[in-house]
């Protein structure tokens, strides 16, 4: 899966702090998200608001896992 480290997938390492998992909602054709949703379903309502408004497809998307500067380290997101 997209090169990533086999444990990226498993969850944390040992002594990494884990990140709580969220939601971002975007609309097909529009810019990148910029909001974070804490639960799926407070995503969900806000992904059926920006289907009404915009006409247009919109993806509910979770976060799996992160890299951050310096060496890239992928870390897996949630429990």
């Amino acid at each position: 899966m997209l090169g990533l480290p086999r444990d990226c997938w498993l969850g944390k390492t040992k002594g990494e702090k884990a990140m709580k998992t969220f939601w971002m909602v975007w609309v097909e054709g529009k810019p990148s998200p910029t909001m974070r949703h804490d639960t799926k379903f407070a995503a969900a309502q806000e992904a059926e608001r920006l289907a009404r408004r915009e006409n247009l497809p919109v993806f509910l998307m979770e976060a799996i896992s992160y890299c951050a500067q310096g060496p890239i380290v992928w870390t897996a997101v949630g429990e």
